[in-house]
């Protein structure tokens, strides 16, 4: 069985679906477990984590694809967003490892930022977004922006012949699922060899990474970087804070608090354009329990009241932004998204990391704050080839865009 052509797997598919496609299946209480086998190669397509941690990684450089945090997270994640895991082995046993999402996207839901429905072509995008619900299986974390989807081989790392490989035996697995649409995200550098197998080459909205310089040993330091516009205006948000308190919670404290984050972290999410799916309280105590040190929770206090909270994932020398929350009302007057945004900054110097991953959203703000735009490659799939041709179409129709200017707030030497 051959893997270079779309044309091949559609024309065996009847047959081979059948028979070997959902050859070995097991649905119970929701519970997935396929395996798939062609070419020499075996891939096992799993709902529970418990079922492939056995030949998952011990070690993984990546914090976001270790079995402590995938394991975590698929316990914790909603009902809406529901975890996947698949392992392929050739000749020399385990070989690639991803960690997936399936999730329904419906655009009249999903997509809530309002100049999208604006208009005549408000209208029709009305009357397509209609026509039904599209089931996506992700290859990465819908929760983090980065390469957090796969590891591979050391041997195979530099091969991308795997890729015909890998997404033959996704799209034998979308099909077992009732999947539409295939989804890879999110790469710094663009992927030809992933391009190659029928796969749309998108690119929404930046990373915002800020990298720290070895020069900064303090939060006084990195100030001292600005030019004098922007740390006068880092100073006057410090004065708003003077009444804030921010307090590293315990597991004990985030598990106390955990339906107040909830409930903060979905203020933000409601006031944001776009969200396919959104944590539940399960979800923070989850991962702190899993993580320990490495995942932060930080509480802001006014008067003794919870008001707002950053987490951060200490990820190798990488920072990661989280998940945040805070009340509307008080954001203006704290500035707490912009003081949260200086805090990560100084918890970055103080551990020493390289940068900081600020994540897709608020892109301005973030800017003033140092970061940049970095591109975070997505591509995507219909397994319908007809339907394919118009997907990357059908996109950019519908997608929201986020205009905005970048700052530029350090001295240029």
């Amino acid at each position: 069985m051959c893997f270079d052509s779309e044309q091949a797997i559609l024309a065996l598919s009847k047959n081979w679906f059948f028979q070997a496609g959902c050859g070995s299946t097991s649905i119970k209480s929701k519970k997935i477990s396929y395996t798939f086998s062609a070419e020499g190669w075996k891939a096992s397509y799993v709902s529970d984590f418990l079922e492939v941690a056995g030949s998952w990684p011990v070690a993984a450089e990546n914090q976001m694809l270790s079995a402590p945090f995938l394991a975590a997270q698929a316990g914790s994640l909603p009902a809406s967003l529901r975890p996947r895991f698949l392992v392929l082995e050739d000749g020399q046993g385990p070989a690639v490892w991803a960690s997936l999402q399936v999730v329904s996207f419906n655009a009249a839901e999903n997509i809530r930022e309002t100049a999208v429905w604006e208009g005549t072509s408000g209208y029709l995008r009305k009357q397509v977004a209609r026509l039904g619900n599209f089931k996506l299986l992700i290859c990465g974390n819908l929760f983090s922006v980065g390469e957090n989807g796969w590891m591979v081989r050391a041997d195979l790392a530099t091969d991308n012949a795997f890729f015909k490989v890998f997404t033959y035996f996704l799209k034998q697995a979308a099909r077992c699922e009732g999947v539409q649409v295939l989804v890879f995200k999110d790469f710094a550098q663009e992927l030809p060899a992933l391009q190659a197998t029928g796969f749309h080459p998108l690119s929404f909205q930046p990373n915002m990474v800020l990298p720290l310089d070895n020069a900064w040993k303090t939060a006084d330091d990195y100030l001292e970087a600005m030019t004098s516009k922007y740390r006068v205006r880092a100073r006057r948000a410090f004065r708003k804070a003077d009444d804030l308190e921010f307090r590293e919670l315990s597991l004990p404290e985030i598990e106390w608090n955990a339906h107040q984050l909830a409930e903060l972290y979905q203020e933000v999410v409601l006031s944001s354009g776009f969200s396919l799916a959104t944590a539940g309280a399960d979800y923070f105590p989850g991962l702190k329990a899993a993580l320990g040190s490495a995942y932060r929770v930080v509480g802001v206090y006014r008067a003794g009241e919870l008001i707002a909270f950053y987490s951060t994932i200490h990820n190798g020398k990488r920072l990661e932004a989280h998940f945040i929350g805070f009340r509307q009302v008080c954001n203006k007057d704290c500035q707490l998204y912009l003081n949260m945004l200086y805090r990560m900054v100084s918890d970055g110097i103080r551990m020493r990391v390289s940068e900081i991953i600020f994540a897709r959203t608020a892109l301005e703000i973030k800017s003033s704050v140092g970061a940049v735009a970095r591109p975070a490659h997505v591509y995507m799939a219909h397994i319908s080839p007809v339907l394919n041709r118009f997907l990357p179409w059908a996109v950019r129709w519908l997608e929201p865009r986020e205009v905005w200017t970048p700052r530029h707030p350090f001295h240029v030497d």
